[in-house]
């Protein structure tokens, strides 16, 4: 087990070996603070990666992903990827490499019954390459509340309890499975004969999704989505309601607010300037949407949370 604070050690030589050392071979827990940031392409192994605050962004695949509070992002064993941060306020970006052997055994709990396994403790599986969905997906309780637990173990100085953070990576891992379970699930009820052509589906609706995620502040509209998922504008609709039960409208303002709390709690910026930054023009539609969310406005929602969260 590794965790590596980036200004204590990734700056210095010996640290970053010991880093690359670790990558796949061992459990490493990756906490960086930073305004501006930047690693080029590489291949990794099974991430996780979110932040505590503001955004990092992810390029694979010909594609751009802003990780924020609000999700995570996760990637396979053997993707390539690049990444960086670039913001005015400190980022507090969180990442965990699991180990090939910790993934392989967990699956291989999962997948065997108990006869077998007291029978065979050190048997694993092969680590499929393509385990997981390499997409955005939205922080759910029990994920946001397990990585809330690894940042506090982290930053109360316990890292050197290994026994207690690797339990909480199993239950990182075992909710992220569980994740891919439901995935699969959404995928398996799609209205299409063909298996490919439900997961092909799936993918599309999903890039369209990301990139609301990535690109909120800007002017997205139905033929932007459709391109981007490379659907006619009807049936892109008709495909992301059946994927997420709701439209890609509902969507975007819901992933507008969650961005708006982010930033009234962890930025300076008055309220009139986070709803531009987060796409709105018109300061009081903005703040009778969060006050609809939320059931407070914008700068009351400032005013009771942003002392908890310092």
């Amino acid at each position: 087990m590794e965790v590596f604070d980036y200004f204590v050690n990734l700056n210095q030589p010996e640290s970053d070996t010991r880093y690359s050392q670790a990558i796949g071979k061992e459990n490493v827990i990756f906490l960086v603070n930073s305004t501006k940031d930047a690693f080029a392409p590489h291949s990794g192994c099974i991430s996780f990666k979110s932040t505590f605050n503001g955004q990092e962004y992810f390029e694979f695949d010909r594609r751009r992903l802003a990780v924020s509070p609000q999700n995570y992002l996760l990637m396979n064993d053997g993707q390539e990827y690049g990444s960086f941060i670039d913001s005015e306020s400190s980022v507090e970006s969180f990442t965990v490499f699991f180990a090939t052997d910790f993934v392989t055994k967990t699956l291989a709990a999962l997948s065997q019954n108990d006869n077998y396994l007291l029978d065979n403790p050190e048997d694993s599986l092969a680590t499929h390459s393509s385990l997981f969905f390499e997409k955005l997906y939205p922080i759910n309780q029990a994920i946001y509340k397990v990585i809330q637990s690894i940042k506090y173990h982290i930053q109360a100085n316990q890292e050197k309890d290994t026994f207690l953070l690797e339990e909480h990576l199993y239950t990182l891992l075992l909710a992220l499975l569980k994740e891919q379970k439901i995935v699969q699930d959404t995928i398996n009820n799609l209205p299409s004969v063909r298996a490919s052509t439900r997961q092909e589906m799936y993918k599309r609706v999903c890039k369209a999704r990301d990139y609301m995620y990535s690109c909120y502040g800007e002017n997205i509209n139905v033929d932007t989505l459709a391109r981007v998922a490379c659907l006619a504008p009807f049936h892109f609709l008709r495909a992301f309601k059946q994927v997420f039960q709701i439209t890609p409208h509902q969507m975007l303002t819901r992933i507008r607010l969650e961005q708006a709390q982010n930033q009234l709690l962890h930025t300076q910026n008055s309220v009139a300037q986070v709803g531009i930054n987060i796409g709105f023009d018109n300061l009081s539609s903005f703040t009778r949407l969060f006050t609809t969310a939320y059931g407070q406005s914008p700068r009351r929602f400032r005013q009771t949370h942003q002392p908890m969260a310092k």
